[in-house]
């Protein structure tokens, strides 16, 4: 009598690997206060199992902590939020290019200051 095997199916949540890797690119100001970053720097994002980091070097040891830090749905939509600030930036991946924008800070506005924002633009390595 032989034994049938059962089927592979895939695990819930298996599309969380789906966007994993290494994301080059950069963070490009799209306000001008005196007080907020005035050039394009390059970036890096690193995705891995529906998490997501924003580093400014790719180096993995303790000294390049992420700047913000998010998840990835299995849609490919990106949620950060700052490590050591209140900001946050929303996005998506979609064929391999990561995009994304800060959404400013309502209680800067109302203080009167201009709210540092930038865009994130990045390929996958």
């Amino acid at each position: 009598m032989s034994e049938e095997k059962p089927v592979a199916t895939a695990p819930a949540g298996a599309t969380a690997g789906l966007f994993d890797g290494w994301y080059r690119g950069q963070q490009i100001p799209t306000s001008f206060d005196f007080a907020c970053r005035g050039r394009t720097r390059s970036i890096w994002f690193h995705v891995q199992d529906g998490l997501i980091d924003l580093r400014s070097s790719r180096r993995h040891r303790g000294i390049w902590k992420p700047e913000q830090t998010g998840t990835v749905s299995s849609g490919g939509d990106v949620a950060l939020r700052g490590t050591k600030s209140s900001s946050f930036a929303v996005g998506r991946i979609a064929d391999g290019r990561l995009t994304a924008a800060d959404i400013p800070d309502p209680l800067v506005a109302q203080a009167g200051r201009t709210p540092c924002t930038s865009r994130y633009e990045a390929v996958r390595e």
